[in-house]
């Protein structure tokens, strides 16, 4: 049995049998009150019944922990599945989603990776994306750009995705800017520092967060090099859209994938703590001085 589960387990079998002793303890004095109690005492027994009973809650828990170590173990096959055919992972998608898609890069690799799309552009259809949208009217971090997001997520709904993608893609370095409090030039090194601290800060991390694997996606997608001329390895290439390399960008699926990757990054921009833009500031001032010395 995975260690944290156990110890949640111990934990709530002693605060049961606590409960258990209480429940004993208040119908034996109600006992003693005698017959005009008993309607009473018979309600409480009733009351307290599930919780005296210790067999069965254990046996309820341990149903629980095995449907947590379940869906655990769904979420990192999802993980692996969804990046592997091109997408992040998004905290906005339902359980039963992700259990589905891990279920069926088990069973049937090969049909998911020929459906993915279909898939991805159905849970994320134009009600879905009103609702993201909704979330970041709400996100006092990302203000300024509300009216390039409104219009983004309207070109996607009309089918527009020659619009959004580089649009998207180029405020993610202005979150990134505004969530640290970074001014000055922003190069590549410094980009990497700040989304380091972004998502690889947070020391209670779990197995069911995707920062990790969104840090992986970013560095791997977004960041990545490029030369004119030579194919690409991403759809997502940041240097490679904004310099003009890329210009195939524009369908559904990319478009989709931009703003998927930047909603996550503004749920994550909004959750950092003081403590960590301190340090990231510290190292990014840091980076400037060793520069400043060559």
């Amino acid at each position: 049995m995975d260690n944290r589960l156990s110890k949640i387990l111990q934990e709530h079998m002693r605060d049961m049998a606590k409960i258990g002793t209480m429940a004993t303890e208040y119908t034996s004095a109600l006992a003693r009150i005698g017959n005009a109690a008993a309607e009473r005492y018979a309600k409480l027994n009733k009351a307290f019944q599930p919780y005296l009973d210790l067999t069965q809650f254990t046996q309820s828990f341990a149903n629980i922990q095995s449907g947590i170590l379940k869906t655990e173990e769904d979420i990192k096959v999802f993980k692996v599945a969804i990046v592997e055919l091109g997408y992040p992972p998004h905290d906005g998608m339902a359980i039963g989603n992700m259990r589905a898609i891990a279920e069926l890069y088990l069973d049937d690799k090969k049909e998911l990776e020929d459906n993915i799309d279909e898939i991805m552009t159905h849970l994320y259809n134009a009600s879905e994306l009103k609702e993201i949208l909704l979330f970041w009217e709400e996100t006092k971090l990302v203000k300024k750009r509300l009216p390039l997001l409104r219009n983004a997520i309207m070109a996607h709904n009309l089918g527009m995705y020659d619009l959004v993608v580089p649009s998207i893609i180029s405020q993610m370095e202005g979150l990134l800017v505004d969530t640290f409090h970074v001014k000055g030039r922003v190069d590549g090194t410094i980009q990497k520092v700040m989304l380091k601290n972004l998502l690889l800060k947070d020391e209670s991390i779990s197995s069911f967060s995707f920062d990790e694997t969104i840090h992986e996606y970013f560095s791997d997608n977004v960041l990545a090099s490029f030369e004119h001329g030579k194919q690409l390895g991403t759809d997502l290439s940041r240097h490679a859209i904004l310099h003009g390399s890329d210009t195939g960008f524009g369908k559904r699926t990319v478009s989709l994938k931009a703003i998927l990757l930047f909603d996550y990054l503004v749920s994550a921009s909004i959750k950092v703590k003081d403590d960590v833009i301190q340090e990231c500031k510290r190292e990014i001032a840091g980076i400037r001085r060793r520069k400043r010395k060559y």
